[in-house]
C-alpha cells in the first residue's frame, strides 16, 4: 500500500470497495458501456467497473476501461489485478487532451486527488490555470485539484452519459464548490449530491496517529497543545501582553467556515478577548 507520506503528495486516499461497487453499479447499465477512470490509483474502481460489465456478459471487458494516473506504483495494481487489457496511459490526466486520445465514454468514475491548489508546483498552477481559462464557467483560483479533474473530465464524456463521483464536503459549503455545483447542473439533467455520515477512508485524517509509527503518543501530542493553549491563555489574563497562539475559530479570512488562524490574546478592561491576526 502506499505510505502516508506519499499519499499527501499526490492527494490520494484510495475508495474502499463497497463504495466502488456501488457507484459503478448505478453508472454502468450495459456491457456495452465504456469506462473512464482518470487517476485510478488502487484500481478499485476499475474492479468493480469490470465485475459489473461482467454481469452484463461483455464479451472483453477489460477492453471497456481506460485510466489515467500519474504514479508508477498504480501500473503494479493493474498487473497485479489482470486488468492488462484495458486503455491505461501513464499520464497526468490533467495534461492530456481529446485531441491526443480521441475517445469519448458513456461513464465516468472516479475519487479525484483532493490537493489544495496552492501546494502545486508555481509552474505546474498556471499551467492549468491557463488550461481552464476558457472553461464554460470560471473555476476561481483558489479551488482544489478535483474540480479540474471534473471538470476535464467533461469532454471525455458522450451525451448522454453518466459521472459518478467520490467529492470532499466543502462542494456543498464553499463558494468555488456551490459555483460548480450549479454549472454541473446547466449540463446534466440531474446532479444528486449524497452526503455519507460513515467515515471509509480510514487514514485521510489520521496521519498525527500513523505518523507517530510507536515512536510517541500521538494522545500526548495534543494534550500538550491544549495544555500549551490553556497556559498562553492563563498569562494573557494575568496581564502579559503579545501572547499568541493558533486557534480553529469561525472564520472569513478563506472560503472555509472555520480555519485554523494566529489569535491575539488581550485582557480588555470589560472582558477577556481574542483577535484575529
Amino acid at each position: 500500500m502506499m505510505n502516508i507520506e506519499r499519499k499527501k503528495k499526490l492527494g490520494a486516499y484510495y475508495t474502499p470497495s463497497e463504495v466502488t461497487d456501488t457507484l459503478s453499479n448505478w453508472a454502468i447499465r450495459s456491457g456495452d458501456d465504456h469506462i473512464l477512470e482518470p487517476s485510478f490509483g488502487g484500481c478499485n474502481f476499475l474492479i468493480s467497473a469490470l465485475n459489473r460489465l461482467r454481469e452484463f456478459e461483455s464479451i472483453k471487458p477489460e477492453g471497456n476501461i481506460y485510466g489515467f494516473d500519474i504514479d508508477p506504483q498504480a501500473f503494479n495494481f493493474v498487473l497485479k489485478n489482470k486488468l492488462t487489457g484495458g486503455n491505461f496511459f501513464l499520464q497526468d490526466f490533467l495534461e492530456s487532451s481529446f485531441e491526443e486520445h480521441a475517445f469519448k465514454v458513456p461513464v465516468v468514475l472516479g475519487n479525484p486527488p483532493y490537493l489544495p491548489i496552492h501546494k502545486l508546483d508555481s509552474s505546474y498552477k498556471h499551467k492549468i490555470y491557463r488550461k481552464f481559462e476558457d472553461f464554460p464557467h470560471k473555476i476561481p483560483k483558489r479551488s482544489s485539484l478535483w474540480i479540474y479533474f471534473i471538470a476535464h473530465s467533461l469532454q471525455y464524456l458522450q451525451n448522454g452519459g453518466r459521472m459518478a463521483w467520490i467529492v470532499p464536503d466543502s462542494i456543498s459549503f464553499t463558494d468555488y464548490g456551490k459555483n460548480f455545483l450549479r454549472a454541473l447542473s446547466e449540463q446534466f439533467i440531474f446532479v444528486k449530491l449524497i452526503s455519507i455520515n460513515e467515515r471509509f477512508f480510514q487514514n485521510a485524517g489520521t496521519e498525527v496517529v500513523e505518523a507517530k509509527a510507536g515512536a510517541g503518543s500521538a494522545t500526548l501530542s495534543m494534550a500538550h497543545a491544549g495544555a500549551r493553549f490553556s497556559f498562553s491563555i492563563l498569562e494573557a489574563l494575568n496581564g502579559k501582553e503579545g501572547v499568541v497562539e493558533c486557534g480553529y475559530i469561525a472564520s472569513q479570512e478563506t472560503e472555509f467556515k472555520y480555519f485554523a488562524t494566529p489569535l491575539l490574546f488581550s485582557v480588555c478592561p470589560e472582558s477577556f478577548s481574542l483577535f484575529n491576526l
